[in-house]
């Protein structure tokens, strides 16, 4: 239920420009920071409740890039942020 308003924006095709998910995989590089926040909260969700068992692939893979394609201007760190989120 708390991602219901996520899931209608995933579903909608809002995010398919910086998005790829995969089986086991999560490619942000083209999101902002708050999305892969909040993507990596879901997707991490998602796989806890997706099996029976309560687990889901015993490997998964984010990618965030390198920061190569980042506009010079821009601050901030994807990679950083994906990191704060998972608490390493």
């Amino acid at each position: 239920q708390e991602w219901r308003f996520f899931e209608r924006a995933l579903v909608s095709g809002i995010y398919d420009a910086c998005l790829i998910i995969g089986d086991g995989l999560l490619d942000l590089h083209g999101c902002s920071e708050g999305v892969a926040a909040m993507m990596v909260r879901w997707w991490l969700a998602y796989y806890v409740r997706s099996t029976s068992e309560g687990f889901g692939p015993r490997r998964l893979r984010i990618i965030t890039g390198w920061g190569k394609h980042r506009p010079l201007r821009k601050e901030g760190d994807l990679e950083l942020s994906v990191k704060g989120e998972l608490d390493i």
